[in-house]
């Protein structure tokens, strides 16, 4: 949806990012982490006991976008970080930026309580065997590499930050849209530590 778009994406100072291709609103990432952090979780925590010290962010696609770009830019909001399937490819790749600043942020300081966890389908780099390989989406999803994108973002990660923990799972035979059921189920075993995915 529209809002979808809006909510996950960041700000890029430049404005460069202000609209996508199809004209829909970029941007309104930390818009929308103030009403998860100043007015959802404070309403929640007056009906549920909300442990403050144990909240986890959990993205798919866009939201694993939004879930890095939190990370990157308000790394005290969560103690766990869960991006499934995160549109690294977005804006040519800025969420790098984003990561680079982090990075450079920490360097020297105590490793952070957080740890974080990227996951993302097989078949969101090669085709699924039931899609033609000459087919628009058989080509896209080689573009974007968005398997090697995953792996390669994970692994640097782990070479800066080795006081960072960072987890990586490919979920064999699945799809963008797929990888989501398992890359839940693998969330809610990580975030409640009862199993290391």
């Amino acid at each position: 949806t529209d809002a979808r778009v809006s909510d996950y994406t960041p700000h890029v100072p430049d404005g460069s990012a202000a609209y996508d291709p199809r004209g829909r609103k970029q941007g309104g990432a930390d818009r929308f982490l103030a009403f998860l952090k100043e007015e959802l979780e404070p309403a929640l925590a007056q009906r549920f006991p909300i442990d403050p010290k144990a909240q986890t962010l959990f993205g798919h696609s866009f939201g694993g976008l939004f879930t890095l770009h939190t990370l990157f830019t308000r790394p005290d909001a969560f103690q766990c970080y869960i991006a499934s399937s995160p549109s690294l490819w977005w804006h040519d790749e800025y969420i790098l930026q984003e990561r680079d600043r982090f990075v450079q942020a920490q360097a020297g300081r105590p490793a952070l309580p957080v740890r974080v966890h990227l996951s993302i389908g097989e078949y969101e780099q090669k085709h699924a065997p039931y899609i033609a390989p000459d087919s628009p989406r058989a080509q896209m999803l080689k573009a974007r590499g968005q398997v090697d994108r995953v792996r390669a973002f994970t692994r640097h990660l782990n070479e800066t930050l080795p006081g960072l923990p960072v987890s990586f799972t490919e979920h064999p035979r699945s799809t963008h849209g797929s990888s989501q059921l398992y890359a839940v189920l693998d969330a809610l075993r990580f975030a409640s530590g009862t199993d290391a995915v």
